[in-house]
């Protein structure tokens, strides 16, 4: 279920694509809009700051990352297609349907609205060199794919061309979304507001600490994200407001990728909602934990007098929500926030418990804050698009989870990983309800972490250290957390028995040689030694781990010694 729609500037690929998306009921994502985000700068200024070799550069590498991607309909540039390595790519790794329509339209098109990389009306020969280009396009889209004319057809008749092409059976296509009378997608339903005070949680919620309310949404398909202000509610993820005094401005802060999957749709329905909506991109991954993003936060803010009456809004992975969620508690000593995450490592763990922070040179989260997001908003249709690398290293976390519960957990999850690599709803759903129900429970209990809540760290004194010296992402370098931790408490039986859940769920169970030694001196910097002393989380048997454990330097060595290979 990934569908690349090809063909010239102009066919009408962006507005088929959304609409296609949205009877799927699987994410858009148009190819230019990517190259621009990754840029921070329009198409058309890349184009003069960097000339079209430029612009082609970056959209290979958007292709790249978007043929790594799950379920998704995809628009590409019209001339994406004249790389050959791009074609190679397209036609082994999804659907293609090249979109083509007569050239005397396309022109008469480009005429209207100018594209950079296209002959401009303005210039001599205009119509024949922009038929020739036009021509040339969809020439190298040939035989990537059942090619659509759709010359005459309006985006609606379209889209059931396509559901043709691709041969959605008819039982299938009677199950798909329609799109609306005036041709918009339909919206999602409107979730359940929060609870007010007092009041039980609705059902689907889970409970929070009382002395910092947030609210937590757990659901299945339709990205909504409802915003919570100071004094009124309002439901932003759809097109209705409830609420007689929303928030000042929302403040948006998403990485390219998220957003311009999911991010752009919410932010159009709050902009048609009367809502005030700011956006700013940082980069994906770690690469977002830096002080110069957090800063490049603080002036942008300033520079809009945002007041506390404002809203953050974290639209991504663990890395956004950790840089957002700080800059939220450090602006005007702290605004609202909330979170809607995209990843699984998000939706299990980095997105709950208010822990926010930015790395430093000498280790990960060393600056930071304890700061409560207002509400939590969990998809896990969202899953269904991620690469299959960010699914198992979400895991990580997930075995994390498991071990602490207990056995019926740890069972669950060693039986169903088909399923939970497949990204089904039902299984992942039920998976990451009972990883947010712990850390609520342990959130609850101790939310400056002081006490219990130090369990959450089991794998993580080590998996830090090897973000750092490795290079790994974080749910790579905590599986092997996991089985140092394991070890480190000399359960061996418990040992083999996480290391084989973990080669199942395709993570690491071991680091490369001569590792160990810079490992082991990276984890002096770690945020939970005491009095220059490593203390651990350590497993003792399913749902049996204590914390706060010293451990002799030697003998850390030399578990981590044992891993290499």
């Amino acid at each position: 279920m990934r569908i690349y729609l090809v063909g010239p500037t102009g066919v009408g690929k962006t507005t088929v694509g959304r609409l296609l998306a949205s009877r799927l009921g699987i994410p858009f994502l148009d190819a230019d809009e990517l190259v621009a985000a990754r840029a921070g700068m329009s198409v058309r200024a890349i184009f003069t700051r960097e000339g079209e070799a430029g612009f082609r550069r970056r959209e290979k590498e958007a292709v790249a990352l978007l043929t790594h991607l799950g379920k998704c309909v995809a628009a590409l540039g019209g001339g994406a297609v004249l790389d050959a390595e791009v074609r190679e790519w397209l036609v082994r790794t999804g659907r293609v349907v090249p979109l083509v329509a007569d050239p005397a339209l396309l022109v008469e098109r480009l005429r209207a609205c100018p594209r950079a990389g296209l002959p401009h009306p303005s210039e001599p020969g205009f119509v024949d060199r922009a038929t020739e280009a036009f021509s040339r396009r969809m020439a190298a889209a040939a035989g990537l794919g059942p090619s659509l004319d759709v010359t005459s057809l309006s985006p609606e008749q379209a889209v059931d061309r396509l559901l043709d092409l691709l041969g959605m059976p008819p039982a299938v296509r009677a199950a798909l979304r329609r799109p609306s009378a005036a041709g918009v997608p339909a919206a999602p339903p409107a979730p359940a507001m929060p609870p007010g005070p007092g009041e039980p949680p609705a059902p689907g919620t889970l409970a929070v600490p009382p002395a910092s309310p947030w609210w937590l949404e757990v659901r299945a398909g339709g990205v909504t994200c409802l915003v919570r202000g100071h004094r009124g509610e309002v439901r932003a993820g759809t097109l209705e407001l409830s609420c007689f005094q929303p928030p000042s401005a929302l403040l948006v802060v998403s990485s390219p990728l998220p957003y311009c999957l999911y991010g752009r749709s919410l932010v159009e329905r709050w902009r048609a909602g009367g809502l005030p909506a700011h956006v700013t991109l940082v980069p994906d991954g770690e690469g977002a934990k830096q002080a110069r993003w957090l800063e490049r936060l603080w002036r942008t803010w300033a520079r809009l007098r945002v007041d506390r009456e404002a809203l953050v809004v974290a639209i991504g992975g663990g890395a956004v929500s950790d840089l957002a969620g700080f800059a939220a508690a450090t602006y005007l000593r702290g605004i609202p926030w909330v979170v809607v995450p995209t990843t699984l490592l998000a939706q299990v763990d980095a997105s709950l418990g208010g822990k926010v922070a930015i790395d430093l040179p000498q280790g990960k989260n060393l600056a930071g804050a304890f700061w409560q997001p207002r509400s939590i908003h969990v998809d896990v249709e969202v899953l269904a698009s991620l690469p299959d690398a960010q699914v198992s290293s979400g895991m990580a976390e997930v075995v994390k989870y498991a071990l602490l519960e207990g056995e019926d957990f740890l069972g669950l999850l060693e039986a169903r990983v088909a399923a939970l690599l497949n990204r089904d709803p039902g299984a992942t759903g039920e998976v990451v309800r009972r990883c947010l129900s712990l850390k609520a429970r342990l959130v609850e209990e101790d939310e400056r972490e002081r006490g219990p809540r130090q369990l959450l760290n089991l794998g993580h004194t080590v998996g830090h250290a090897l973000e750092r010296e490795a290079g790994w992402d974080h749910g790579r370098a905590v599986a092997v957390g996991l089985l140092a931790a394991c070890r480190l408490a000399g359960a061996e039986e418990l040992a083999c028995r996480v290391r084989v859940l973990l080669e199942k769920l395709g993570l690491p169970v071991g680091i490369p040689p001569g590792l160990a030694g810079r490992v082991a001196g990276r984890m002096a910097w770690d945020k939970k030694a005491r009095h220059g002393e490593l203390r651990f989380v350590l497993p003792e048997a399913p749902g049996r781990v204590k914390w706060g454990v010293p451990v002799e330097p030697g003998r850390v060595r030399e578990v981590l010694r044992s891993l290499e290979g």
